[in-house]
């Protein structure tokens, strides 16, 4: 047996610590120091002799690290921590001592922890492992022990090698992938995956890390190779991308005619840094031109993400506040940014919605008086504008990833990679890259090649590199992630390790630029330094750019050592991400595509190498780049420093030059587009359709409107004579539609054909692409579309016949690819509006029927076309269940006609956080009580939200209260922040004491003697808890909104108690509770049966607390109003949408879209309202209904096709992004039943929780006399065609029959709550009915001739008297209907039927012929 070499080496003689580029190298790095064997040193030498000769085999040498590696492993686990140890005393020249513990992972100052000791040495030693005691941790050498373990690796002798005399068992003679946990235990002792201990280069130990890097990673494959190992250099490794094509391109041909005198800039971004680059360099440009010229910035959004305390955050407000100035404080825009990125300030990315963010930014920003836009990103943001503003100028710089932020989902990105390629073919619009990786990642991801524009910091001051002489030995370290980071603290301490020892030959001081504080080092500080040192967060950062631009000298990490450090602190910038179809074949000139596709991590390494070449940080000249820490010195020390800022000042100067040119010809080009804009480009945007008085109308001639109207037509339908082969194949489709789309071949021919035809020339159909969104919004002529001869919706025809005849498993693309072509949320989806017989739903359906149908060979599905969809299913199974509902296809129970009321006064309290919804039902109540109600409102919301201020209004000007009451600030107010809606948490019992003593304060709600909760259903929960009074609960608002989620059982108990307590079976005796619920709509019965088992009955809102009627219309000429902005700033159907109608309607015809808040009065003097639902029950539509206005609405197919944009927030999961199940789906019984949510962001999600068909159950689609429409061109044609005053008569009478049952309905559950009732039936007596009557008479004048009215009919009713009855009792329930009936002003009574009347019965012109005299 060979005696251990640590028994047997002679004593070698400590020599003084060697040194790395003349730099002394601290000794815990190279192993040497009395804590240390020789041993170490006569191996580091033999294996740096060994790696200058490449790594040959060598057995004396691996004879030598097998020892090493057999004697160390037992102390290589406390070994590791003690060089942890080691490291803190050579920084601080403090003494650490190793605290010896058997728990790993818990104790101070470990680096990292290893999974398992049993790691696979003895195996591939082929000899046992030291079982001696443990060696000294503190003489372990790390590097050395990982140098052993590689070199123990490289002498793998692969099994095909021929000549080995090796036995067989020996472990050396296998592949190489079978001894890979050598190589693995030595990267793990390196910090694994963060490489936090890893600073192998700065020693001299000859090992690189990338040689066992690539070493480890390159055994994946099972297959053996002459040599095991593989040895790192760069140069050959990989090559750096070609940049010949990657210049800025300034557009020329824009030359001045006149020198630009003024312009104002709506700034957008995230970043601060990135929004001042453009907006500065457009300054200058402006200054350049004319150096009179007037600039004015507004600037929107960069949130401040920073705390008080935080001292890693907020230097970020700091600089905000220094850069744009005052106001400080965050805006809407900055709101609404903080809802796409977390707290944290790195910019990760939550979940959130695109409507609801369009919403928020129409509400925002309201700046008519901006002539451009500028937006540095991200790209989501730069997309919600150009939706909202299409004809507004608008940069776009591309600095970081293009979906960064982006909601996740393929559809979106596929949205927003496709609205840069038709923003880059908007002359509207300016698009710039910069740098070269910016342009490369977007030409890979959607085709488009931008011009790059090299950052210059334009807006620095004019301050240049020179030392101030306190500041000649202090290299200042910039702020970095990586600096927070384990890895950073560590580099700092052998950093530091490395300045003490060698302090008296460089005295060098490096200084933090985080130790500093918040406050941002102004640029003539930063410039005093001797020089800079960067780590970047990213692949490209604005603090290089800004200290070049200074001329500092600056140090960055080589690309190689770079890969390991941002291991810490990963790059967003490569992240993986998706891309557009490849149509040209451009990802075949990428030798690496632009992301980190984690695949593994040696395809990860050379892609991060290729593309970190193209970085600003390894591109620009004179930036001193560094592979270890003694380099870093060393550079430090003896760089020409003057030289080098000299170099980086000329190379700025220069870039600055072109980056002026470029955008000095943007503005120019802007400036003619301003100049020669056309009627179309001219069209009111964003901010002037958002001011009063926007109307669209064609203010044109007749026939000139109807040329035009034409001309659109050609363009959808493809009809032109330009359009060539699309018109046949157009009739050919049309045909097939009307067949069913059967299976044509001679079809799908043409189809593949034209198809080929554009994929031939990708470009163009990209342009044409553009050109057709254009063309819809308004922003081009429809003759220039013409002439392109481009097909648009003809493509998705023929992509949808390609998908139905397809066999090849390709059906799914075609369909996916359609549904893109007509963009995400349906913003170019007007399909209805051409000749075109299919529609997106048609299209959607084909991708969730991919199921081959019996006997018809290649088609898609059963029933691939939407028609076959059942609407009325679910409608049809609620109103078979639900207890009660008017308008119902029979009415459940029949209520009798009339309750005796007692004559009294009742007081009620109405508590609810919905203004018009807690008025509602307070006015049915005291109108169903014959006006005997005294009631006052608790809780009546306010909210700082745009989208919700309106209530405000209503609840000032209709109800009279103006201010919050304690309910709302106090309850309400630590349940949900109303400034964003979002819910907070709190405390139960607390919240419930705190109500318990707002209800004992106020004497009338502590006196009520009803209670009328209209939600969220939590208060009302705790409501019953704390007030002894009898209970109505009025379901408009999602059941378990704002409720916490533990309690969310027990409420939906109590709830299940409560709605249990009445029954509409029966005679109604008096519960122990008295407490009763009832629903506004059939959907919210529903959604309240899913959760707690019982069928509620639905009564509709009746807008009683309406003054105004039809009696004070003074309608406009065919002008509609269209309800309401803010469902018109969040639709991406909006654009289109809007340039639509203008093309399709007449100078008779106009709409105007609602800007704010209205009284009933200014919408009743429009004749007819536009409204597009944004939920299930909305408020707006019953006030309109009841108020006699004509009402045009989408149909079931088109609010379906709609929702994904527009989204029913009460029918959407609560916490849709969140794992756990949302409170929406909790349930007390887990049986089968109809589930009344679904999830909207996509049509394909829609249509599997048939979507339509609860759409259908609401009431928008149940009440008679309501206009549909399914396309704009139908909208404006029913407005044309319509009768006001004949729909307004039918739904006023439609209107009081709703009214007339729903007071009703609620007199019987009144009758149980209250506690009273007498239903007049035969068995009355004469005298009673006498009495009674009188009392009513007193009310009534009766007429001296009898007959029937001519005009005002409401409805009618036989009352048949028994035959012991008195006359009088059918005169008197034939009053009492009339008195139960809205709008009831006349009755008539012939002793069997009653018929009653509103004021437009003419008493003296009335109906005598025949039987008319007898009433």
């Amino acid at each position: 047996m060979r005696p251990n070499i640590l028994g047997i080496l002679a004593i070698v003689a400590v020599t003084e610590a060697a040194s790395k580029h003349g730099f002394k190298v601290p000794p815990f790095l190279n192993c040497e120091g009395p804590t240390f064997h020789p041993i170490w040193s006569v191996f580091r030498e033999s294996a740096i002799a060994n790696a200058q000769a490449g790594y040959p085999r060598n057995e004396s040498l691996r004879e030598m690290a097998v020892d090493l590696i057999t004697t160390f492993e037992p102390s290589m686990l406390l070994g590791a921590r003690a060089w942890v140890v080691q490291l803190r005393s050579a920084a601080t020249g403090d003494i650490y001592h190793l605290r010896r513990q058997t728990q790993l992972g818990t104790a101070d100052d470990v680096a990292f922890t290893l999974a398992s000791t049993n790691i696979g040495l003895q195996e591939n030693l082929g000899r046992q492992t030291s079982t001696q005691a443990e060696t000294d941790p503190a003489g372990f050498c790390l590097y050395g022990y990982v140098q052993a373990l590689f070199i123990e690796f490289r002498h793998t002798i692969p099994l095909q090698e021929e000549g080995s005399e090796l036995p067989s068992n020996d472990p050396r003679l296998a592949a190489c992938h079978d001894r890979r946990p050598l190589l693995d235990v030595a990267e793990q002792l390196l910090g694994g995956e963060t490489c936090e201990t890893d600073f192998l280069e700065s020693s001299e130990w000859p090992l690189k890390t990338f040689d066992l890097h690539l070493s480890l990673h390159s055994t994946l494959s099972l297959h053996s190779s002459s040599d095991c190992h593989v040895l790192f250099d760069m140069n050959e490794f990989v090559s750096r991308p070609h940049e010949g094509s990657w210049l800025p391109k300034p557009q020329l041909g824009f030359k001045p005619q006149k020198p630009l005198q003024s312009l104002q800039i709506a700034a957008f971004g995230l970043h601060v840094a990135s929004t001042l680059e453009p907006v500065a360099a457009l300054s200058e440009a402006l200054r350049t031109s004319n150096p009179d010229g007037n600039l004015q910035v507004s600037y929107f959004g960069h949130p401040c993400y920073g705390r008080p305390g935080d001292k890693s955050l907020r230097h970020a407000c700091v600089y905000k506040c220094q850069m744009l100035g005052s106001p400080c404080e965050d805006d809407a825009v900055a709101d609404m940014l903080k809802g796409m990125f977390n707290s944290s300030g790195f910019y990760e990315e939550v979940p959130w919605s695109i409507p609801g963010a369009l919403a928020a930014l129409g509400n925002a920003w309201r700046d008519d008086a901006a002539d451009l836009m500028v937006c540095s990103g991200p790209l989501v943001l730069c997309y919600l504008l150009d939706v909202l503003a299409p004809s507004k100028l608008m940069v776009m710089t591309l600095c970081s990833q293009l979906l960064w932020g982006a909601p996740p989902g393929e559809q979106v990105g596929a949205m927003l990679l496709g609205q840069v390629r038709m923003m880059s073919q908007n002359p509207r619009r300016a698009l710039a890259a910069c740098n070269v990786f910016a342009a490369s990642q977007c030409l890979y991801q959607t085709g488009i090649e931008l011009p790059v524009v090299e950052r210059v910091a334009h807006y620095l001051p004019a301050v240049s590199w020179g030392p101030h002489e306190s500041h000649w030995k202090e290299v200042l370290v910039l702020r970095a992630r990586y600096w927070h980071r384990l890895p950073g603290q560590y580099f700092m301490d052998v950093l530091e390790a490395f300045l003490r020892l060698n302090e008296f030959s460089h005295n060098f001081t490096f200084v933090m630029a985080a130790s500093f504080g918040p406050d941002e080092l102004p640029p003539d500080e930063i410039a005093g330094y001797r020089a800079t040192v960067l780590i970047p967060n990213d692949l490209t950062v604005f603090a290089f750019v800004e200290v070049y631009a200074l001329g500092v000298p600056t140090f960055v990490p080589e690309a190689s050592w770079l890969y390991r450090l941002r291991r810490a602190a990963p790059f967003g910038f490569l992240q993986p991400s998706m891309a557009l179809p490849d149509l040209t074949g451009i990802h075949g000139n990428f030798r690496y595509p632009p992301f980190l596709t984690a695949k593994n991590d040696l395809e990860d390494l050379k892609t991060f190498l290729h593309w970190q070449q193209t970085s600003e940080l390894h591109t620009r000249p004179h930036v001193q780049q560094f592979g270890s820490i003694p380099q870093l010195l060393y550079l430090t020390a003896s760089a020409d420093l003057l030289q080098i800022s000299k170099g980086m000042r000329e190379h700025s100067s220069k870039l600055r030059q072109e980056a002026a040119d470029f955008w000095t010809s943007v503005l120019h080009r802007f400036e003619a587009l301003r100049r020669t804009k056309t009627e179309a480009e001219s069209a009111p945007v964003l901010s002037s359709f958002m001011s009063s008085g926007h109307v669209i109308g064609n203010g044109g001639s007749g026939g000139n409107g109807h040329e035009e109207h034409s001309q659109l037509r050609a363009f959808l339908d493809c009809s032109a004579e330009e359009h060539g082969a699309w018109n046949s194949f157009r009739h050919a489709f049309q045909s097939n539609a009307a067949a069913g789309f059967s299976i044509n071949w001679e079809l799908q021919a043409m189809a593949q054909s034209l198809w080929n035809s554009v994929q031939g020339s990708p470009q163009n159909f990209a342009a044409a692409s553009a050109l057709f969104h254009q063309v819809l919004i308004g922003d081009a002529a429809v003759e220039l579309g013409i002439r392109s001869g481009h097909c648009h919706y003809g493509l998705v025809a023929a992509l949808f016949i390609l998908a139905r005849h397809d066999s090849h498993g390709n059906a799914f693309h075609y369909s996916a690819m359609a549904l893109q072509m007509l963009g995400g949320s349906a913003a170019l989806d007007f399909l209805e509006d051409s000749a075109w017989p299919f529609s997106s739903l048609d299209l959607t359906l084909a991708i969730l029927h991919q199921s081959t149908s019996p006997g018809d060979e290649g088609t898609i599905g059963t029933c691939p076309l939407f028609s076959c969809a059942n609407f009325g299913r679910v409608r049809s199974i609620i109103e078979d269940r639900i207890p009660w509902s008017s308008l119902s296809h029979r009415i459940q129970h029949n209520l009798p006609v009339g309750y005796e009321v007692p004559n009294r006064k009742w007081k009620v309290a109405v508590v609810g956080v919905h203004p018009s919804l807690s008025a509602d039902i307070a006015f049915a109540v005291n109108a169903a009580l014959r006006g005997r109600t005294e009631h006052q409102y608790f809780g009546l919301s306010c909210p700082a939200h745009h989208s919700a201020v309106h209530h405000c209004s209503f609840r000032c000007e209709v109800l009279g209260q103006c201010s919050n009451d304690a309910i709302f600030d106090v309850i309400l107010g630590q349940m949900l922040n109303f400034a964003d809606f979002t819910q907070k948490s709190f405390d139960q019992q607390v919240l419930t004491q705190e109500l318990q003593a707002i209800v004992s304060s106020d004497a009338f709600l502590s006196g009520a003697e009803l209670q009328i909760c209209t939600g969220p259903y939590y208060l009302c929960h705790m409501l019953q808890q704390v007030l002894d009074a009898p209970m109505l609960i009025y379901m408009g608002l999602t059941m378990t909104y704002m409720a916490p989620s533990y309690a969310v059982k027990e409420m939906l108990e109590s709830a299940r108690s409560i709605a249990s307590d009445f029954t509409w079976m029966g005679s109604q005796g008096v519960g122990s509770r008295r407490t009763a619920v009832v629903a506004t709509d059939l959907i919210r019965a529903a959604q309240f049966h899913h959760a707690v088992g019982v069928w509620i009955a639905a009564l509709p809102p009746l807008s009683l607390y309406q003054t105004e009627g039809l009696a004070s219309k003074t309608t406009r000429n065919l002008e509609a109003i269209a309800l309401r902005p803010e469902l018109w700033r969040r639709a991406a159907f909006f654009p289109a949408l809007r340039g639509l109608l203008r093309h399709f309607t007449d100078a008779k015809t106009k709409i105007a879209f609602q800007t704010h808040f209205l009284p009933m009065r200014s919408i009743l003097s429009y004749s007819a309202a536009i409204l597009v639902p944004w939920d299930n029950d909305v408020m707006s539509f019953y006030e309109l209904y009841h108020a006699a206005v004509p009402l045009l609405m989408p149909d079931e197919k088109l609010m379906t096709k709609w929702l994904p944009s527009v989204r029913w927030g009460s029918l959407e999961f609560e916490h849709p992004n969140d794992p756990k199940p949302s409170p929406s789906l909790i349930r007390l019984d887990h049986g089968q039943g109809l589930q009344a949510w679904m999830n909207q962001s996509t049509l394909r999600n829609v249509l599997e929780a048939e979507g339509t068909s609860w759409i259908a159950a609401a009431d928008y689609y149940r009440f008679p006399h309501v206009q549909y429409f399914h396309s704009v061109a139908s909208l404006v044609q029913q407005l044309q065609s319509l009768s006001p005053a004949t729909v307004a008569t039918s739904m006023r009478r439609a209107s009081q029959k709703i009214q007339s049952q729903t007071l009703a309905a609620y007199r019987q559950v009144l009758q149980h709550v209250l506690g009273f009732g007498h239903i007049y039936d035969s068995s009355d007596s004469s005298d009673s009915s006498s009495r009674q009557l009188s009392k009513l008479r007193g009310n009534w004048n009766q007429m001296q001739l009898g007959g029937t009215c001519k005009n005002g009919f409401i409805t009618q009713a036989d009352f048949l008297a028994e035959p012991k009855s008195s006359p009088q009792v059918g005169l008197h329930q034939c009053l009492r209907l009339c008195d139960e009936t809205a709008g009831c002003e006349v009755a008539v009574f012939n002793g069997l039927t009653c018929m009653v009347y509103d004021q437009f019965c003419n008493t003296t012109d009335l109906r005598r012929e025949g039987r008319h005299k007898m009433h």
